[in-house]
């Protein structure tokens, strides 16, 4: 049997291929899902159970026709909240996929509406498909656990049907059962969503009828206030994401007599749409990641939801110096004299300011800092810092 390696290989020579040849679009997205247990012990009611887990699988694709789409997937599937539950293992894989879109799907649109005085058109469209992935994942005896190898088979079949956003920005709903040649994890039905970006070729045409918009944006980017009276200062999407490093070489220890080298590393996503030229609300999570000679290397989220004022309104489409205020939901405690360590159930405020400077188009620079105060009496708590290197891309105006 051919290694998941060098079947990517062949996969990705094929698509180089095709791009130097033919001319296709491509596409680029990424599939995220979470997996949630809670429940209590049937041996014991007292005890309850909470865990979720955060698939994130990001593709990249190139149409060899207009119908058919083959591209290269990985996959990461990390555990960011366990209470009680067993250990899980980070399950990590590779693989390839094909797609099938039938019928005239890049142009047709099911119907056009007026919102705001400005047309808008549902642009909607089916697709069968099917992914061969290798990963880390066996069950045995009713235990997951992650292998050292990517030698466990996944053949994935999904139908699914695709919702234009706005622009040449796309969600796909699927469902989805996985079976695997090995017997030794069992498959079920489950559904997925895929954020997708298509990079058009030369050929390209927008859907028609279309009016650059779409049911979902118009929705967002108007509402009415009179016959002539159009409100449009919110309704747009914006998609940031930043990495911090942090690092301590003199942390404490409780059990080694020196002080030691301390490393944090954190993961920010967020989401967010502009009320007004002033006022933004968003949902952002973190994943954290640490590393310390004195334990294990740790790994904490926080999850919430944030506002933020900008102070130059009619220069937003320019640059945002803002104000930032939120509530988060997390396990990571900075408290004590030592490393911090892992608590549930922690609520954070979270207070900072920042600037964002537009680089290219709708792309922007985010630099900020923010303060996380745990709300919770806690021994000795003091604040998780974080300052903001990142990028955010805005859909819409």
């Amino acid at each position: 049997m051919k290694t998941p390696f060098s079947l990517l290989a062949w996969c990705s020579l094929l698509l180089f291929a095709t791009a130097a040849f033919s001319q296709p679009k491509f596409s680029f997205g990424t599939e995220t899902g979470l997996l949630f247990v809670s429940a209590n012990d049937p041996l014991d009611p007292g005890i309850d159970y909470r865990f979720l887990a955060l698939r994130v699988k990001p593709k990249f694709g190139a149409f060899l026709t207009r119908h058919l789409l083959v591209g290269a997937q990985a996959e990461y599937e990390f555990e960011v909240v366990n209470k009680n539950y067993p250990a899980y293992p980070d399950i990590k894989g590779l693989g390839y996929f094909v797609k099938f879109y039938p019928g005239d799907w890049e142009r047709r649109s099911v119907f056009s509406v007026k919102i705001c005085d400005r047309c808008a058109t549902m642009h909607m469209f089916p697709f069968a498909g099917v992914e061969h992935n290798f990963s880390n994942r066996r069950l045995k005896n009713g235990v997951l656990t992650g292998l050292d190898q990517l030698s466990t088979q996944e053949i994935t079949p999904e139908i699914g049907v695709g919702v234009r956003l706005g622009g040449r920005f796309y969600y796909e709903m699927s469902l989805k059962r996985s079976f695997y040649p090995g017997g030794e994890v069992p498959g079920g039905l489950y559904r997925t969503g895929t954020f997708q970006f298509y990079f058009p070729g030369k050929n390209y045409q927008k859907p028609s009828p279309d009016c650059n918009s779409s049911i979902f944006m118009g929705l967002l980017t108007c509402r009415p206030k009179g016959e002539n009276d159009v409100f449009t200062g919110f309704g747009n999407l914006i998609i940031g994401s930043s990495l911090t490093y942090i690092w301590d070489p003199n942390s404490r220890s409780r059990n080694l007599p020196e002080n030691h080298l301390f490393q944090e590393f954190t993961w920010n996503i967020n989401l967010a749409t502009d009320m007004t030229g002033s006022l933004r609300l968003g949902l952002s999570g973190m994943q954290i990641f640490t590393k310390s000679p004195d334990s294990e290397d740790g790994k904490y989220f926080l999850v919430g939801s944030f506002g933020q004022y900008n102070f130059t309104p009619r220069a937003a489409n320019r640059n945002r110096l803002y104000f930032e205020t939120g509530l988060f939901y997390g396990n990571y405690c900075t408290c004590g004299a030592y490393d911090p360590y892992r608590k549930d159930d922690l609520l954070y405020l979270d207070l900072g300011a920042g600037y964002s400077p537009r680089i290219w188009k709708n792309l922007y620079l985010d630099l900020g800092f923010n303060v996380y105060n745990i709300l919770k009496k806690m021994p000795e708590k003091y604040s998780f810092t974080q300052y903001i290197v990142g990028l955010e891309y805005r859909i819409g105006k």
